[in-house]
């Protein structure tokens, strides 16, 4: 199963979402989730995002830095979406079509990768993850908490299954045949 979860001022049913979902349902026969975050396709607003995102948008109108309202704002929606993923990869891991048993996988760049780290380092289920197109310093700490079955390098050499992706990641897996994951294997 992949979790795909929307970049910011998108929603679960934008382009991005469906055209990468269809194809992880077609030609790799994933099942494949994806919810809304707060304030977004179908969810009420939320009035701390909203003034958060009226503050931050203020100073970039103004030339002034963000300061801590970015990483605030980030928090503020990483608090509602990770319990919610939870309750959903719960939900889907009771359906016979999905179970308990298989990998899960989530997808998220933009504000979706930075909300991304923290599910991931949460949510031990989540053994593999994508998570790009994102400058969040203060999440390194929380980065270091991310371990992954397989690593993704933006180099094409080789490399062994254990060689960490950079310095803040490691890597967590259950053994199979020849040191892969058991679900590689």
């Amino acid at each position: 199963m992949v979790l795909i979860e929307h970049g910011g001022g998108q929603h679960k049913q934008g382009w991005e979402v469906i055209s990468r979902a269809f194809r992880y349902v077609t030609a790799c026969g994933f099942a494949v989730a994806a919810i809304d975050a707060p304030g977004t396709g179908g969810r009420p607003e939320h009035p701390e995002i909203r003034r958060l995102v009226a503050l931050i948008d203020a100073r970039k109108a103004a030339g002034e830095p963000l300061g801590a309202a970015q990483p605030a704002l980030y928090e503020t929606v990483a608090a509602q979406l990770i319990p919610d993923w939870r309750t959903t990869l719960d939900a889907l891991q009771h359906l016979d079509c999905v179970g308990d048993s298989g990998p899960v996988g989530y997808y998220g760049l933009s504000a979706a990768g930075e909300s991304g780290i923290r599910l991931v380092a949460a949510e031990h289920r989540i053994t593999a993850a994508v998570l790009g197109l994102m400058a969040c310093d203060w999440l390194i700490d929380t980065a270091a908490r991310i371990t992954v079955s397989r690593p993704i390098h933006p180099q094409s050499t080789p490399r062994h299954p254990g060689t960490p992706l950079c310095p803040t990641y490691q890597h967590r897996h259950t053994e199979g045949e020849g040191g892969l994951p058991a679900y590689q294997a």
